[in-house]
C-alpha cells in the first residue's frame, strides 16, 4: 500500500534525482543503487533475520527510532525496502509499505488513520473478506463503516460527517469489476477540503486515479 512513511536501511531515498525516469525504467531500477563492492545491478536477496549494531547505544537508538537503520527483518529488510521505494516511485507516493496480503494492507490503511468514535464510508461492492472486516471486525475497535450503494454516485456524500476519516472503494470491484470513478469525482467536486482536511480516499486495486480528488490519497493492492 502506498502511504506516507519514512523507511529504509540507510534513510536514503534512492529515487532522488530520478524524477525524469520513465515508468518502465523505474519498474526495473527504481529504489535501488548498485552496492559499491560488486557493482551488481540486480537487487540482492538479504537472507538474514537480524543485523549488527555498532554499539549497545547504537542498538538502543535504533529501537528508539532516533537513528535510521535495520533492526529486525520482520520489521524491515533491505530487499523489501527496494520494493517499497520502487512502488512509491511508480505510484507517485511519498512512501510505501509492503505487507504479506491485501487484507493486511486494507487493515493497516484504516487503523493508521481511524480510531474509536471515527467512521469510514465504503462502497458496498467489496471483496467478501473486506466486507467482513468492515462490517464485523472494525466495529469491535470502535470504528463504524457506512456502506454506500456503488450504483448511486450520490449515495456517498450524505454519509460523510466530521468523524469520517476515509472513503474506501475497490476499483475495479471484486467480483463484478464495478467502477467508481463517477462517485469519486462527485465527492471531489462537492466536498470542501478545508472543512474536512483529514479525510482520505483509499483505493484498493487502484485501477484508475481520479484526478479531481483534492485531498490525500492512499492505495492498496
Amino acid at each position: 500500500m502506498v502511504v506516507p512513511v519514512s523507511k529504509g536501511s540507510d534513510a536514503v531515498n534512492r529515487n532522488e534525482g530520478r524524477e525524469t525516469w520513465r515508468f518502465d525504467t523505474l519498474a526495473v531500477h527504481g529504489g535501488y543503487a548498485p552496492e559499491p563492492t560488486t557493482k551488481a545491478v540486480a537487487v540482492p536477496i538479504y537472507q538474514t533475520t537480524s543485523y549488527a549494531f555498532d554499539s549497545a547505544q547504537h542498538g538502543a537508538d535504533l529501537f528508539d527510532l532516533k537513528v535510521p537503520g535495520n533492526i529486525y527483518t520482520r520489521i524491515m529488510n533491505p530487499t523489501q525496502d527496494v520494493l517499497e521505494q520502487r512502488l512509491a516511485a511508480l505510484e507517485g507516493g511519498v512512501g510505501a509499505l509492503a505487507l504479506a496480503s491485501g487484507q493486511a494492507a486494507v487493515t493497516y490503511s484504516i487503523l493508521t488513520i481511524a480510531g474509536v468514535g471515527d467512521n469510514i464510508v465504503a462502497s458496498n461492492a467489496l471483496y467478501g473478506g473486506t466486507y467482513n472486516l468492515f462490517a464485523h471486525t472494525l466495529p469491535q475497535y470502535g470504528i463504524t463503516v457506512r456502506f454506500a450503494d456503488y450504483r448511486k454516485p450520490d449515495a456517498f456524500g450524505p454519509l460523510i460527517d466530521e468523524k469520517t476519516k476515509a472513503v474506501f472503494v475497490e476499483s475495479l470491484g471484486n467480483p463484478d469489476h464495478e467502477y467508481h470513478e463517477e462517485a469519486v469525482e462527485r465527492l471531489g467536486d462537492d466536498h470542501d477540503p478545508n472543512a474536512q482536511p483529514d479525510i482520505e480516499l483509499i483505493e484498493h486495486n487502484m485501477a484508475y486515479l481520479a484526478k479531481t480528488w483534492p485531498r490525500k490519497r492512499r492505495g492498496t493492492r
